[in-house]
């Protein structure tokens, strides 16, 4: 601390005789001057200290009046690190400038495609932090495209630090050819037949007739009186009473995995192409853990820096056996029914239902019959 001085007091107690020690340890002091029970003087800031300790044996008092040199003129800022690294960092950004993602701008609305874009970008090696070239974008333009086949371009420019993903959506035209086929239309329930129309091709039932599963309802094919031979694309709305059953099993015991509760993380920190590890995975088996990753970009002081951190979380599991009751077994298997009725979308309309069920060794096969308007086709 060369630089650094400060003008103190000394009151009270032997002043005098700790100003002669002071002299006959060799401590260098200016302008010393007379004061009140004492006298004031200025030292270096490290030959403060040693007075401020010898003072105790004199019973003196020892004060700092003011402070002065570039050593305390400083001193704020060297605490504060963020402002040191910042001046050694902003050199080398400047020189990674234009070739180095400082950020990424995918122009879409959908964030579902704007995520999946993000992913595919990441796992091709184009996030924040990584040195672009021509060949990579080239690469990962090829490769949005023939993941993506809905849609219908995706252009990637990247100009001083800022990647820009267009993504144009492909208008969907319905092509009317393709939408109905020369096919007969057969029944897959079997009951009575209550509501019959048919859009193209012929006929082959009335409402209130009977059929079975695999009947045909509608034919692609019909010949006249005249034995002329016709063909036509078959489309038909045909719905009608039938009978349908849903069952499920659901066992007495069950094998259940459940959180422990133990997490651990680790992070990796992505710049100009490589992986820096600043926190390691503590865990070995990874067989029975849940992983969850999410990335961020780096920011300093609010600042947006051109490096990415990756976050890996890993939650324990364990398996842990479960045994229910019966009333509670019922219950479950009577929600899982009834969830596969209301998931039903051929069934139009309901009339009536009934449960069955039947205990079993290690569990309870459950039987829901359903009595409905349902859609044959």
């Amino acid at each position: 601390m060369m630089f650094a001085r400060v003008i103190f007091t000394v009151r009270y107690g032997y002043y005098s005789d700790f100003l002669n020690e002071i002299l006959n340890q060799e401590i260098t002091l200016e302008n010393v001057q007379q004061a009140e029970y004492g006298f004031t003087a200025c030292c270096y800031a490290e030959d403060y200290i040693k007075i401020s300790r010898m003072a105790a044996g004199f019973q003196c008092r020892t004060k700092i009046v003011r402070k002065k040199g570039m050593y305390f003129l400083l001193k704020p800022y060297i605490k504060r690190k963020g402002l040191i690294l910042s001046r050694l960092l902003l050199p080398v950004l400047c020189c990674f400038y234009g070739c180095v993602i400082w950020k990424i701008d995918i122009k879409t609305t959908d964030d579902v495609i704007k995520n999946k874009i993000a992913c595919s970008l990441y796992n091709q090696g184009i996030y924040r932090g990584n040195i672009c070239t021509k060949d990579k974008l080239t690469d990962a333009q090829r490769l949005l495209m023939l993941e993506n086949k809905d849609l219908g371009y995706v252009t990637l420019n990247f100009y001083k630090g800022i990647l820009t993903c267009e993504v144009y959506k492909r208008d969907e035209k319905k092509d009317e050819k393709n939408t109905y086929e020369y096919r007969d239309i057969v029944s897959q329930l079997t009951g009575v037949v209550r509501d019959v129309r048919v859009y193209r091709g012929f006929s082959n039932v009335q409402p209130g007739q009977p059929v079975s599963a695999g009947d045909i309802l509608v034919r692609y094919n019909e010949t006249d009186s005249k034995n002329r031979y016709y063909e036509s694309q078959t489309a038909a709305y045909i719905a009608g009473e039938c009978e349908k059953k849903y069952s499920v099993f659901i066992p007495y015991d069950k094998k259940v995995a459940v959180y422990t509760g133990q997490q651990y993380s680790e992070e990796t920190v992505n710049f100009l192409g490589k992986e820096f590890n600043i926190k390691p995975n503590e865990i070995t088996n990874l067989s029975m853990c849940t992983k969850q990753s999410s990335i961020t970009t780096g920011n300093f002081g609010g600042f947006i820096l051109p490096f990415t951190v990756k976050k890996v979380t890993y939650s324990v599991m364990e398996y842990v056996q479960i045994s229910t009751e019966l009333p509670e077994i019922r219950n479950i298997a009577q929600t899982q029914l009834n969830n596969m009725i209301i998931n039903d979308r051929k069934l139009e309309k309901e009339f009536y239902r009934n449960y069955d069920y039947r205990l079993e060794t290690d569990g309870i096969s459950a039987v829901c019959t359903v009595d409905g308007l349902y859609i044959m086709t």
